[in-house]
C-alpha cells in the first residue's frame, strides 16, 4: 500500500534519465557558458582582480579599531589582540595596499585561488579570474566524467585566444538549447527577464538577454529530478521502511488483542508521552538522554508486566496493553540503545576531539544506527515466534476477570 507513494517519483526519475543523459547535461551547460561568452566579448572584463599578501606569524596579527589588519612592524595603533580566524583586510603601507596573512591561511589561498604570482618569499598577489559561469547546477557534474567548466577554463579556452564568430550560427544554437531547457513562465522562480537595465552587472545583463535564468531552472529541475533517487535513496527507503513497520505493528498489535485493549494501549502511549515531556519540562531537564532514558525503563517495566502474564489467571486488561506495547517498542529498542550512547559519550567528549577524529566518529556512528536497524528487525522476528507468540495466546486464552 505505502509503495503507491514512492510511484510518482520513482517515475519521474525514469523519465528524466531516459531524456536526459548525464553527459549532455554537462556538455550543454559548457556549451551555454562558452557560447555567451563569445557572443558578448566585448561585455566581459577581461582583467583579473588582484591582491597582494604579506605572510606573517599569526602572533604578530592585531586589529585595530578602524578595522585594519596591521603588525607590529607597522605604525597603527593596535587595539586587543581578537581570534585567529579574523579576516585579514587591507592595510595602506606606503603606495602598496596589502593583506596580511599567516602560513595556515598561505597554504589554502594557494590551493583555492585563480592564479598567483609570488614576488618573494613573504610577498605574494593572488588573482582572482571575473565570472564567465552564468549558467550552472550543483551536482550536475557529480556523476561523469567531464566537469563543468570553471571560468578559468573559459577564459583559457574561449576568452584568451579570442576569435571573431559566427554570430548567426551561435545565435541559432542558443535559441535551440533555450527551447530545450527554458522553463515555461509559470514554472520560473526567477522574474529576472527580459530586458536589462544598463545599471545591471555584466552578468545580469547576459543572463536576461539570453533568458539564462530560466534556462538555469530547467537545467535545475533536470538535475533534481535525474537524481533525485541516486543522492536520496537511504532516505526514500528508511522512510518507506519505519512507516510500513509502524503500520504492520499496529495491525499485528490489533489482530492479537481486542479493540478496547488496542485503544486503551494508544491512550496509553499518549498519556505517558505527555508526563514524561510536562515532567522533563518542569525539571529543565530536556536533553535526548533523559528522553531515550524514559524510553528504556518503559521497556523494561511493559516487558515485566507482560512476562507476569505466564503466571496470571484471569485476562486485565493492563497486561494486554502491557504486551501490545512491549511488542511495539521492541524493533526500536537497538536504536534506542546506540543513540543513548552516543548522546552519553558526545556530552562526555564534548569539544575534546580534533576535527579528523570526529569526522571518523561521525562515520562510525551512522554505521552503528544501521547495525541497530537490522538488530531490531531480527529481534522483533526471532521475539515474535518465541515470546510475543505465546504471551498472546496466554493473555487471549485466560478468562475474563
Amino acid at each position: 500500500m505505502l509503495s503507491v507513494c514512492f510511484i510518482p517519483s520513482s517515475i519521474q526519475t525514469l523519465r528524466a534519465n531516459q531524456q536526459f543523459g548525464n553527459e549532455e547535461v554537462v556538455n550543454d551547460i559548457n556549451e551555454l557558458n562558452a557560447t555567451a561568452c563569445k557572443l558578448n566579448y566585448n561585455l566581459l572584463p577581461l582583467k583579473w582582480v588582484g591582491s597582494k599578501y604579506k605572510v606573517v606569524d599569526s602572533g604578530d596579527v592585531r586589529l585595530n579599531n578602524s578595522g585594519v589588519v596591521a603588525t607590529d612592524a607597522d605604525t597603527i595603533v593596535a587595539a586587543p589582540l581578537f581570534t585567529d580566524t579574523v579576516a585579514a583586510a587591507i592595510i595602506d603601507s606606503g603606495n602598496l595596499m596589502y593583506n596580511y596573512i599567516d602560513t595556515a591561511e598561505l597554504s589554502t589561498k594557494l590551493f583555492t585561488e585563480d592564479s598567483v604570482v609570488k614576488v618573494n618569499d613573504s610577498v605574494y598577489v593572488f588573482y582572482t579570474c571575473p565570472n564567465y559561469r552564468f549558467v550552472s547546477s550543483y551536482r550536475a557534474d557529480e556523476y561523469t566524467k567531464n566537469k563543468i567548466l570553471s571560468s578559468v577554463e573559459l577564459y583559457r579556452t574561449v576568452l584568451h585566444n579570442y576569435k571573431k564568430p559566427d554570430r548567426q550560427v551561435l545565435e541559432k544554437r542558443m535559441k535551440a538549447l533555450k527551447e530545450k531547457w527554458a522553463v515555461n513562465d509559470r514554472y520560473n522562480y526567477n522574474s529576472w527577464t527580459g530586458e536589462y537595465d544598463v545599471n545591471d552587472s555584466y552578468e545580469n545583463k547576459i543572463k536576461k538577454k539570453y533568458d539564462l535564468f530560466r534556462i538555469s531552472n530547467g537545467i535545475d529541475n533536470a538535475v533534481d529530478k535525474k537524481y533525485e533517487w541516486k543522492n536520496n535513496w537511504e532516505d526514500n527507503l528508511r522512510v518507506f521502511y519505519y512507516i510500513t513497520l509502524v503500520f504492520t505493528l499496529l495491525v499485528f498489535i490489533f489482530r492479537h488483542s481486542t479493540a478496547k485493549t488496542f485503544f486503551l494501549s494508544l491512550l496509553t502511549a499518549v498519556v505517558f508521552a505527555i508526563l514524561t515531556g510536562l515532567f522533563m519540562l518542569l525539571s529543565y531537564n530536556e536533553s535526548e538522554i533523559s528522553v531515550l532514558s524514559f524510553i528504556v525503563v518503559y521497556y523494561v517495566v511493559f516487558g515485566a508486566i507482560a512476562l507476569s502474564t505466564f503466571g496470571a489467571t484471569a485476562r486485565r486488561a493492563f497486561q494486554g496493553i502491557a504486551i501490545n506495547l512491549f511488542v511495539f517498542m521492541t524493533p526500536f529498542i537497538p536504536l534506542v540503545f546506540v543513540g543513548l550512547n552516543e548522546a552519553i559519550h558526545y556530552r562526555n567528549r564534548y569539544n575534546t576531539y580534533e576535527e579528523q577524529l570526529q569526522i571518523v566518529e561521525v562515520r562510525n556512528t551512522a554505521l552503528y544506527f544501521l547495525i541497530a536497524e537490522i538488530a531490531g528487525i531480527v529481534m522483533l522476528l526471532v521475539l515474535l515466534e518465541l515470546l510475543f507468540k505465546k504471551l498472546y495466546r496466554k493473555w487471549f486464552a485466560a478468562p475474563e476477570n
